[in-house]
């Protein structure tokens, strides 16, 4: 029953910062309108600014959610990333050793 509870409840979270993305990105738009017709709208900054905040009090509240449900955040980088440092590495040690070939310039 609990788990059903913060199922519910994370759903609800996520539906509520999908809302408010929607709106940033409303706002956005309208804010780009305003710009191409030369308007400055201050109204539109701080609007953004409290939907941001809201949206980051959500984000707080959405992982404690999913610490409760015994779900960590995961690290967005993998081993993929690390293995691919040392080949990474090696070709800019190969392309500083070895200069670039200069193609000779063809005959007219």
């Amino acid at each position: 029953m609990i788990d059903d509870n913060l199922r519910l409840t994370r759903a609800h979270l996520r539906s509520e910062m999908r809302e408010i993305d929607a709106q940033i990105e409303r706002i956005r738009a309208e804010d780009r309108l305003f710009r191409r017709y030369g308007f400055g709208s201050d109204l539109h900054e701080m609007q953004l600014t409290a939907l941001r905040i809201q949206r980051q009090e959500l984000q707080a509240r959405l992982l404690r959610a999913d610490e409760l449900c015994g779900r960590r955040q995961t690290n967005r980088h993998g081993i993929g990333a690390w293995l691919l440092v040392l080949p990474a590495l090696a070709v800019m040690l190969v392309q500083s050793v070895f200069p670039r070939r200069r193609h000779a310039a063809r005959p007219a």
